[in-house]
């Protein structure tokens, strides 16, 4: 499976070096590396490299801070690789979560849509340690992954940041863990959802959806997403493709209960 972030990064290599007038020969010659593993670089035909080459090769380019800056946080969303069910059922979630977490941390704006679970942001421990276990992850497995998940929530805190939610209304009639579980992730729910930052809506099934109706998917500022499909996931970084997840999502704004709507709704299940 190809990393999209991977191949964006390389191309934003290629522009510079391009920028600079050096050619992958030249380029070649400064940095001890063969042209062909710098074409393989830039065009993501080559494996995540380790980062010092990377500042190898932007100090050789004489880049601007910002262009530093910019290549750096792109490789740090290459290091997202997709990943297979597979994958995740041997090896845990719980680096993933860390990489989400990285992300989240420098972000200002994120939007997430759920259509089984509750956000990952907005979970308790036990109703997240409840879905691992549910998608076939081990105890030891569930309980790291549950931990680096709650870790995750700490951005939540920062006034500064925004967070848009939305939940199919199938995602909160399904309990996940015991009764008394369900309860307390619900009134959790409404607890962090009285935040000024945080926007939560519900996708009312019965009020009518989208025809265009997606999996899971979380839109980190507008230079990352990453979308669940169900033996897969997808992450991309080009902006033509974000720009249509946000529009998927602001379609399903517009359908869903507003905000007084949706906490009358979980009051409700309660």
């Amino acid at each position: 499976m190809s990393n999209a972030a991977l191949i964006h990064l390389g191309s934003m290599l290629r522009d510079l070096r391009r920028k600079s007038g050096l050619t992958g020969v030249e380029l070649s010659s400064r940095i001890s590396l063969s042209q062909s593993a710098i074409s393989k670089l830039e065009t993501g035909k080559a494996r995540i490299p380790e980062w010092s080459l990377l500042e190898s090769i932007l100090e050789s380019l004489s880049v601007t801070q910002e262009e530093y800056r910019q290549v750096r946080r792109q490789y740090e969303l290459a290091q997202l690789d997709p990943s297979s069910y597979l994958y995740l059922m041997a090896h845990g979630s719980g680096a993933k979560q860390q990489q989400m977490a990285a992300l989240e941390a420098e972000s200002t704006y994120i939007r997430d849509f759920q259509t089984t679970v509750v956000p990952g942001l907005l979970q308790t421990p036990a109703y997240s340690y409840a879905v691992f276990r549910e998608l076939g992850y081990t105890v030891e497995a569930s309980s790291i992954s549950t931990r680096e998940r709650q870790l995750r929530q700490i951005v939540l805190n920062d006034p500064r940041r925004r967070f848009e939610f939305i939940a199919l209304d199938s995602a909160l009639y399904s309990r996940r863990g015991k009764e008394q579980d369900y309860v307390q992730q619900i009134e959790y729910l409404l607890s962090r959802i009285s935040a000024n930052n945080i926007f939560f809506r519900i996708l009312d099934s019965r009020k009518g959806v989208p025809i265009r109706l997606s999996n899971p998917f979380e839109i980190i500022d507008r230079r990352f997403v990453s979308a669940e499909a169900a033996i897969q996931e997808m992450t991309t970084s080009q902006p033509i493709e974000v720009e249509s997840y946000e529009r998927l999502f602001k379609s399903f704004w517009t359908f869903s209960l507003d905000e007084k709507d949706s906490i009358k709704f979980l009051k409700s299940l309660i």
